[in-house]
């Protein structure tokens, strides 16, 4: 007995031992401002963020420590000379300040991180990571604008070249790019990096992004040759661009003996070419020839021979903010190989690439001809007279001007012009939205081998994923999933890739928690909501688009993405400074709003320059009159109430009660001037009664507490007898009656709507062949487009039962709710969330809902039981709940199971 008792106190003295030589949790995934060792930073308060990995349920920080130094050498605890936190004791992971030496434009900075454990355990340092920060102010800028000016200059994709010596040594060499347009770099006959489209797009009256690259193992001693290479892009768009071609300023800047030197600039001493491509320019957004007869062989090698190159121009350039780019750049993603070929008569060539993309192709042709011109034509879908077309094998390039107007393939093209040997045709300043691909004046067949393409989007990171027993949801999730990737380029996501590539803010209001669910958006929210901020008039008005070139239809809800979309990325990033940031912004938007509600009730508004239509619901289907007064009424109005409702929690997270209480006001007023204009008592119903006239007004607590279970019954019987189960509604309807069905637990009416598999609905569009979701429901005009992909967010909140808890964002704390329709038995579902990764699998077993859920370090889980379940147990042991039905789980791994008969 005796021995078993001392064998058991020296058992637990080595595992205390143990537990306190090695850490319950280690710092992971270190982010500088949302991205992993960032260069060209556009602040000089950076905030640090990591993922803690435990190894032990219930482990949690209690501490943490950060080292900041100028260089690796000098990030140690006794050295770090710009900054040591010492030991900080707080739990706090995300968005932690830098609070050490001042910081400026060039700052180059290594960081690390430990943290201390419930046990007050030391974790081993992380691994080292590094940031820059950017030119932020207009002295850090020496060079000029360049272009290169000839008659033809708006058509050129122009190199410019710069041969120089570098004879001293460097610490650190960045070339810092401003351009107006795409650019590519290459020093000494090396590609700088792998971006592709850069810089992103931005509101070019206002503000103009640059790229810093740390070039330091490009140059070499001696001789060294930089070549920029400049496309259009969006600022051909732009109704002030201050010159006909684009443009770009650059410098080299170097560190040496602690000092920054500029060593290269942009001005007139550069030289400029013509280069293969140029602008095809009889299409709303251009194409590109390359004409291979133009290739200039070796043009970045130092001793190229460029005596017949011209002088390059500097440009006076009209005032305008230059920032670094906070997005992500856009990024090869999936190599994308053709399903089916076919050689036809005519020299027609048609290629089925199998799905809808956005990106880049790539043609190796044959040798043709010298001279010979191929056009390469693109579509989303077939166009109507040949949806047969790969059974008919053939083609008559000779159809009626009826049919050439319905034909896809016009309205994006390129052309290709033979050297007179083999030769490769792919995009590069600019891109195309595509799954079938046809070749006009092809001589010779091609085959497999000879056709890929690319996938195009920034380079964000994925963060959920989501499987279940109905192979339909499945699609259907993964429909949402892959047409937003063929959406998201240039720090903004597109209403469409092909027909307007716009940031309508209808659409993204539409998908942006679907969207911010499904992968790590932060930095691009941050820069769109840039160019809403940018396009901001100063008497309030909003465009519909950001950024925005011309007049694009939409209404209030559109306008409102200033607001939703601030206070979206608040709850899934918990970046504060976003709030801070566009606050004044929201504030003048509503100035306007105040104008044209003379009466309470928001009156349309006249268009402008910059937006056009006076919308409510818009893309619903047959059958839902979206233009009915009474329904723009409501729709419009309810959006306004809705930023009310948003603004009062951003007022109260910024600590302006006083604004919160006055938006609180307003909200109440204008909720009983809708219900009193658009309620029928006989009917229970609002405005037209369909769908989002009822939902709406739900969600935001418009109808009476009275009303509310007679306008829920109005919502279910327009739904299942009206409307014979099916979604019934647009672009701003289905995020609406997506929170509805959520939030009210709707799982079983959710549930039939989505798995219609006819008109209209999500099984539709797959039974008619759909790889990405279409702009209306019926597939007329764009075939990948954001209109519809609201619905992505029930898949994480209702069936995986994961959602944002208001009062802790980032998911610091969070609602376990799953509500999985009955015809389901199984699911997995994650969540990766600025802490680390939610999981939550379950299956229905016997009468049993088994679940497998994880809740990462430095997150809470608020489990709530469906009402009436009893017997709830986590790892094998019974829990009481608490009174509203609440169960606290702390980090760790965990096995619940209750009852479901």
């Amino acid at each position: 007995m005796r021995k078993g008792v001392i064998t058991g106190l020296v058992t637990l003295a080595i595992l205390l031992s143990c537990s306190t030589k090695n850490s319950f949790i280690e710092p992971q995934q270190l982010l500088c401002e949302a991205k992993k060792n960032p260069i060209g930073l556009a602040t000089v308060q950076p905030r640090f963020s990591w993922k803690n990995e435990f190894h032990a349920n219930h482990s949690r920080q209690t501490a943490y420590q950060i080292l900041v130094a100028s260089s690796p050498e000098l990030l140690k605890e006794e050295s770090a000379d710009l900054w040591d936190s010492g030991k900080v004791p707080d739990k706090k992971s995300i968005w932690v300040s830098y609070d050490g030496k001042a910081l400026q434009s060039r700052s180059v900075g290594y960081w690390k991180v430990k943290v201390w454990d419930q046990n007050d355990t030391p974790s081993d340092w992380s691994d080292p990571q590094h940031f820059t920060v950017g030119l932020l102010e207009p002295g850090d800028w020496n060079g000029a604008y360049i272009a290169m000016d000839s008659n033809d200059s708006a058509a050129q994709s122009p190199f410019f070249r710069k041969t120089f010596r570098l004879d001293e040594t460097y610490d650190h060499l960045f070339f810092h790019v401003n351009s107006l347009g795409y650019h590519e770099l290459y020093i000494n006959n090396q590609r700088v990096g792998d971006a592709v489209l850069a810089p992103a797009e931005s509101q070019y009256d206002k503000r103009s992004f640059s790229l810093s690259y740390d070039v330091t193992p490009y140059l070499k001693k001696g001789k060294n040759a930089i070549v920029l290479w400049l496309g259009y892009g969006w600022y051909q768009h732009f109704k002030g661009r201050a010159h006909e071609g684009p443009l770009v300023r650059a410098q080299l800047d170097g560190l040496r003996d602690g000092e920054w030197h500029t060593l290269v600039q942009t001005d007139n001493s550069w030289t400029t070419h013509k280069s293969e491509y140029s602008i095809l320019d009889n299409l709303l957004f251009g194409g590109e020839i390359l004409n291979a007869n133009h290739v200039v062989p070796d043009f970045a090698d130092p001793d190229l021979d460029d005596s017949d190159w011209q002088q390059a121009a500097e440009i006076e350039v009209y005032d305008h903010r230059v920032t670094p780019q906070v997005v992500e750049l856009n990024r090869y993603q999936e190599k994308i190989q053709p399903k089916k070929i076919l050689n036809l008569e005519n020299d027609v060539v048609v290629i089925d690439m199998g799905k809808n993309l956005t990106g880049h192709l790539t043609l190796d042709f044959p040798a043709l001809p010298k001279g010979h011109q191929v056009t390469i034509q693109y579509a989303d879908h077939l166009p109507t007279q040949n949806r047969e077309l790969f059974e008919l094998q053939s083609w008559d390039p000779e159809y009626t001007l009826e049919e050439r107007e319905n034909d896809r393939f016009d309205r994006q093209m390129d052309h290709y012009v033979s050297s007179g040997e083999a030769g490769t045709f792919t995009n590069k300043f600019n891109y195309r939205a595509f799954r079938y691909v046809r070749l006009l004046n092809m001589p010779q067949e091609i085959d497999n081998q000879s056709i890929s393409a690319r996938l195009i989007h920034t380079d964000f990171r994925e963060t959920a994923g989501f499987a279940c027993s109905e192979p339909l949801l499945n699609q259907i999730h993964d429909l949402f999933a892959y047409t937003l990737k063929c959406l998201t380029l240039g720090g903004k996501t597109v209403d469409c890739p092909h027909y307007e590539r716009l940031g309508y803010g209808g659409d993204g209001n539409a998908s942006t928690v679907t969207a911010q669910t499904l992968f790590d958006l932060s930095p691009l929210y941050t820069t769109w909501l840039t160019h809403w901020a940018d396009c901001n008039k100063p008497d309030g008005d909003m465009p519909h688009t950001a950024p925005t070139f011309w007049s694009s239809g939409g209404g209030p809800y559109w306008c409102a993405f200033i607001i939703k979309a601030s206070w979206q990325t608040w709850l899934n990033y918990g970046d504060k400074r976003v709030l801070e940031t566009f606050y004044p912004v929201m504030l003048n938007w509503l100035k306007y709003v105040d104008k044209h509600s003379p009466n309470v009730l928001l009156e349309p508004w006249p268009n402008t320059e910059n937006r056009n239509w006076y919308l409510g619901d818009w893309a619903t289907p047959n059958g839902i009159d979206q233009t009915d007064p009474r329904s723009v009424g409501v729709v419009t109005n309810c959006a306004i109430v809705d930023s009310y409702d948003k603004l009062i929690k951003i007022a109260r997270v910024l600590n302006r009660d006083s604004d919160a209480e006055k938006f609180a006001a307003k909200k109440a007023t204008l909720s009983r001037a809708i219900h009193e204009a658009f309620y029928h008592p006989e009917s229970a119903t609002y405005g037209t009664g369909v769908q989002i006239d009822l939902a709406y007004p739900l969600i935001l607590g418009v109808v009476p507490d009275s009303l509310e279970e007679k306008v829920t019954q109005s919502l279910i019987d327009e739904t299942l007898e009206n409307r014979n189960g099916h979604l019934a509604t647009g672009l701003v309807g289905l995020p609406v009656l997506t929170h509805w069905v959520t939030t009210r637990h709707a799982s079983n009416l959710m549930y039939e709507m989505m798995t219609k598999q006819t008109y209209p609905g999500f099984g539709f569009m797959l039974e008619h062949g759909a790889t990405t979701v279409w702009e209306h429901w019926h597939g007329h005009r764009s075939r990948i487009h954001n209109c519809y992909n609201a619905p992505g967010s029930w898949f994480y909140q209702a069936i995986g039962g994961i959602r944002q808890l208001e009062e802790h964002p980032g998911y610091e704390q969070f609602l376990l709710a799953p509500r999985p329709p009955k015809d389901l038995t199984w699911a997995k579902v994650y969540k990766d969330t600025p802490y680390g990764t939610i999981r939550v699998e379950w299956q229905k077993q016997d009468g049993e809902m088994v679940m497998q859920v994880t809740v990462p370090t430095g997150s809470t889980a608020q489990f709530v039981l469906p009402q009436g379940v009893q017997n709830c147990k986590i790892d094998g042991k019974s829990i009481e709940p608490e009174p509203q039905g609440h169960i606290r789980i702390e980090a760790g791994k965990y096995q619940l199971t209750y009852n479901t008969r």
